[in-house]
C-alpha cells in the first residue's frame, strides 16, 4: 500500500471538509478514513455508468472507503437534471437519499420518471426551498473546485488534504 502523500500529488488547497461538506448521507463505512466525493449529473450517461461501478469499488475498499454524492446539473445539456438533483436533495432531507438516488440513477430520465419518483416516494414538496438551496451549494462548490465536467472524483484524506481523481483506477494509488 502507497501513502497518500508524494510530493508529486495533485494535492488540491483546499481541505477536505470544503469538499465534503456537512449534513451528508455517505454510502460505505460511515467511519471510513477515506471519502470519495463524486460531482454527478443524473441525466449524464457517463455518470451512470460510474453509478454501476461505485458498489464494487465500495466493497474493494470496505471500511476504507466511504462515498459521497454531490450536484452537478449541466442544464444547458441536461432539461431533467436539475429536477432530479431537487428531488435527490429532497430525500435527503427526508432520510430516504440513497433508494431515490438509485432509481434516479437506474431508471431513463424524463418528466414522466420524475413525476413518478415524486409521488410514489412521497416526497414532502415543503422542503423543496432547502432542497434548492442544496443543490445551489453543490454548484457553488463545484465552481470553486473548478469542475466543469461530470462526473468529476475527489478523494478526501484522513490528512484532511484532497486529490483529484481522474478515474476510480486511482484509489489503487493512494489508498
Amino acid at each position: 500500500m502507497l501513502s497518500h502523500r508524494r510530493s508529486t500529488d495533485p494535492t488540491l488547497p483546499v481541505s477536505a471538509s470544503i469538499v465534503i461538506g456537512t449534513d451528508n448521507v455517505f454510502r460505505g463505512s460511515q467511519k471510513a478514513p477515506y471519502t470519495l466525493v463524486v460531482f454527478s449529473d443524473y441525466e449524464c450517461p457517463f455518470c451512470r455508468a460510474l453509478y454501476s461501478q461505485l458498489p464494487q469499488t465500495l466493497k474493494n475498499y470496505s471500511g476504507r472507503l466511504r462515498l459521497e454524492i454531490r450536484n452537478l446539473p449541466l442544464t444547458n445539456i441536461h432539461p431533467n437534471a436539475l429536477t432530479a438533483a431537487r428531488l435527490a436533495e429532497t430525500a435527503k432531507l427526508q432520510g430516504r437519499f440513497w433508494p431515490i438516488h438509485d432509481y434516479l440513477m437506474r431508471e431513463p430520465l424524463s418528466k414522466a420518471t420524475l413525476e413518478f419518483t415524486d409521488l410514489h416516494f412521497g416526497l414532502d414538496p415543503r422542503l423543496s426551498a432547502n432542497a434548492d438551496h442544496r443543490v445551489q451549494q453543490d454548484v457553488m462548490i463545484a465552481k470553486l473546485l473548478n469542475v466543469r465536467q461530470v462526473p468529476t472524483l475527489f478523494l478526501c484524506c484522513p490528512d484532511n488534504n484532497v486529490v483529484r481523481l481522474k478515474s476510480l483506477a486511482d484509489l489503487a494509488v493512494y489508498m
